[in-house]
């Protein structure tokens, strides 16, 4: 239990760690490239605005325009195309680019930029921008070369960084969880060891109150009282050896399995059982269901759930087994005392009973909780739930 704890402990704080270190980079780097775009789009402005050229005197004169940067025609490399509204012809100015080597490779990218719905985006690593400008529609394209590829090494080294990093954390988590939980599991074991040395302790006591309780029959005669006292000796017998039981499976590790035809395991529990004839029964057992598992903890699986069935149900019980294609299912259905529509993983932990159903049958709470050991050792899957008044317990093979 406490290893599984643990587990989820580790898979959940990982997860955790990975969307908050992904949504971190996602964000830097995603506004890292949106950078690069600005910064071409400004330049893309410029040019635009000054018909495809920089202005040298606009871009020395700090009077003038302070956010501009003086170098930036020496450091953008850029070629416009204008092509000509009436004769569809194509003037070419590549002075600023070595990349792009003829006219015809110049206007092809142009070309490319007239097919886009958008004025502005981006081919290969070039920034374009396109407006018409009266007589002519306006082509500019910026190299982005060196910017993407400082955004892509900085993605890189983000992802690599974070890689190492969300390791590093893996490793300090899985060995300083050891030390979180070992009170927990100081705890649990104080706890069984609880259960277990009471479960012996009360043994002799109630051998002695039985005991007594006979030579009180013998020579006075049985009553009332001595039902009670028989009763409840009994109830107590059976809580200790429930508690005994669920220690022993809590420390089971590994189980035995082999391969057991489950309709045939229910109808043989099924003849054994004693229903009330005021009860409507509806038994459906699909022949053949065959499942893996350990034959004596599958029959006291099945054993408790039939039972709880019975136990608790006012009017009718359905029991069904059957193959859904994917899974073999066990189900046991019943009408009950008022309960909360939804699923109840809670009747699955130690001593937990419903205050309607406490107040009106007797039982110890311990029962699901051994149903639910088993479960687990078997890997399957319990399901509690309940519709208007009605429980069902599902048992997914």
């Amino acid at each position: 239990m406490i290893k599984k704890l643990r587990i989820k402990f580790i898979i959940i704080s990982m997860v955790s760690l990975l969307i908050v270190l992904g949504t971190i980079i996602t964000g830097i780097n995603i506004s890292n490239f949106q950078s690069v775009s600005n910064n071409a789009d400004n330049i893309l402005k410029t040019l635009y605005e000054n018909d495809g050229r920089f202005n040298p005197r606009d871009e020395y004169n700090p009077n003038q325009n302070r956010e501009k940067n003086p170098e930036m025609q020496f450091e953008t490399r850029f070629f416009t195309v204008k092509m000509n509204n009436n004769d569809n012809t194509y003037e070419v100015f590549m002075d600023f680019i070595r990349a792009v080597e003829t006219k015809e490779q110049a206007i092809d990218y142009a070309k490319r930029a007239l097919n886009h719905s958008s004025k502005k985006g981006y081919i290969g690593n070039y920034r374009y921008f396109y407006g018409n400008k009266g007589d002519y529609t306006l082509i500019i394209f910026v190299d982005c070369t060196r910017g993407l590829e400082n955004a892509n090494n900085f993605l890189n080294a983000s992802i690599i960084i974070s890689l190492i990093g969300y390791a590093l954390v893996f490793i300090a988590i899985f060995i300083l969880s050891k030390y979180v939980f070992k009170p927990v599991d100081e705890a649990y074991q104080k706890q069984k060891r609880f259960i277990s040395n009471a479960s012996h302790e009360l043994k002799t006591p109630l051998t002695i109150i039985s005991a007594n309780n006979e030579i009180i029959e013998m020579t006075k005669g049985e009553d009332e009282s001595t039902d009670a006292i028989n009763r409840q000796v009994k109830r107590l017998n059976q809580m200790v050896t429930s508690l005994s039981l669920l220690t022993k499976l809590s420390e089971t590790k590994k189980i035995d399995k082999s391969n057991l035809n489950l309709s045939n395991i229910i109808n043989d529990l099924l003849n054994d059982v004693i229903f009330d004839d005021n009860k409507k029964i509806d038994i459906n057992i699909t022949k053949d269901l065959i499942i893996s598992g350990d034959e004596g903890l599958i029959k006291q699986l099945l054993s408790i759930i039939i039972d709880n069935s019975i136990k608790y149900s006012k009017t009718y019980i359905t029991i069904q087994a059957y193959n859904d294609s994917k899974n073999i299912i066990f189900e046991c259905i019943n009408d009950c005392y008022e309960i909360e529509d939804g699923n109840h993983p809670e009747v699955f932990e130690r001593f937990y009973r419903n205050d309607n159903i406490r107040s009106q049958k007797e039982g110890s709470g311990i029962g699901l909780s051994i149903a639910k050991e088993i479960i687990d050792l078997h890997k399957a899957n319990i399901i509690a739930s309940s519709v208007n008044n009605s429980f069902k317990i599902k048992i997914i093979f």
